[in-house]
């Protein structure tokens, strides 16, 4: 069979499944089902397993309109049924009331719901319900997220003996994956700089090797990212190819987002440390920062961003000499005793803070 249709297939498959299951447990008022993401595009991942059987492989993102919202546990109890019968490892599933579709302000999620995402079940010209958005209006804060966001690949792509063994097909196939979304993180901020972001991800790669074709270092990078994007690889990697991939990615990924967030925070920023002085010194930083209080009544924001600020410390480790990397891990450690004072961080390296990073923000 056409690899192309086996990709349909599969994922008209899952689809079924995904209504299936959501028709039968949400409670009432359910308008439209949503796919969002790299799926709703039509640019998810696939691969083939060990049997030659087509799998889905990244996540589900999926949006329900409703007339109300209902409990969460409600929709827990649904991604809970459709993680034993889908066949990825996430289900992402979240609620938005119709109402409020027309009040929704310009952000990448937004724009891509909005532009880049198909509706599974229901009402086809929900979408009409939400404002037009210009692209060249996203805000460069969109970029500050995405760093965040993305880093993570530096923390979890690896388990704690990562650096230490070969890693199985599954390990590299993971790893692949994150360095790609890294990579295609990178592209997104360059072109939201450019005014130019667009919801496919092959049209921000054509996009950016067109813009920077000088810049064969990147072009070079966005190509590679994009094939693993939609098949990750899992041919086997030894030790030395696992840290030459790792370094030169988080290089990349590093050096592309300092230069913009130097824009977005206006100051130069080359460090984890200037970006904590951006994040707590910064008035239009502190104005977000106390909105968000007041809206939430919530410190738990405080512990996010001190949780971003922990990834950045740590995923600057592996570049570092031993000097630099010892001060880096005190902050990491000061940080991580300030999010959840119940964890020992004495004895705790570099392998052991990464992990830890990685499981707090998937929570």
């Amino acid at each position: 069979m056409d690899s192309l249709l086996e990709r349909e297939n599969k994922l008209q498959y899952e689809i079924e499944i995904i209504n299936q299951v959501v028709l039968k447990h949400f409670p009432s008022g359910l308008l439209t089902i949503i796919l969002y993401g790299s799926y709703g595009r039509d640019e998810g991942a696939f691969y083939y397993d060990e049997v030659g059987d087509i799998r889905t492989y990244n996540d589900f993102d999926i949006i329900l309109v409703v007339d109300k919202l209902v409990h969460s546990k409600k929709i827990q109890n649904i991604s809970d049924i459709l993680n034993e019968k889908l066949d990825v490892k996430w289900i992402d599933i979240s609620q938005k009331v119709r109402s409020k579709l027309r009040s929704l302000e310009l952000s990448i999620f937004n724009y891509d719901l909005k532009y880049g995402s198909r509706v599974i079940f229901g009402d086809q010209n929900v979408f009409n319900e939400i404002p037009d958005f210009k692209v060249e209006n996203i805000n460069l804060k969109e970029a500050e997220t995405l760093y965040f966001t993305r880093i993570w690949a530096f923390l979890g792509s690896l388990p704690v003996d990562g650096f230490e063994r070969e890693l199985t097909p599954d390990e590299v196939r993971f790893f692949n994956y994150q360095m790609a979304k890294a990579v295609l993180a990178v592209i997104d901020v360059k072109l939201l700089l450019e005014g130019k972001y667009t919801t496919s991800y092959k049209a921000r790669v054509k996009k950016t090797c067109e813009i920077y074709v000088k810049d064969q270092h990147l072009v070079k990078w966005a190509k590679w990212a994009i094939d693993q994007k939609i098949c990750p690889s899992h041919e086997q990697m030894n030790l030395k190819e696992v840290k030459e991939r790792y370094k030169e990615v988080l290089e990349l990924f590093l050096g592309e987002m300092y230069s913009v967030l130097s824009v977005y925070y206006k100051k130069k920023i080359d460090s984890p440390f200037d970006i904590k002085k951006a994040l707590f010194w910064s008035m239009s930083e502190l104005v977000i920062f106390f909105k968000v209080l007041l809206k939430t009544r919530s410190f738990d924001y405080l512990k996010k961003v001190k949780l971003n600020l922990m990834q950045s410390f740590l995923a600057e480790v592996f570049l570092k000499n031993k000097k630099e990397q010892e001060g880096l891990l005190k902050e990491s450690k000061e940080l991580l005793k300030q999010i959840d004072y119940s964890i020992n961080v004495t004895n705790l390296n570099w392998h052991e803070l990464r992990l830890i990073a990685s499981e707090l923000r998937l929570r």
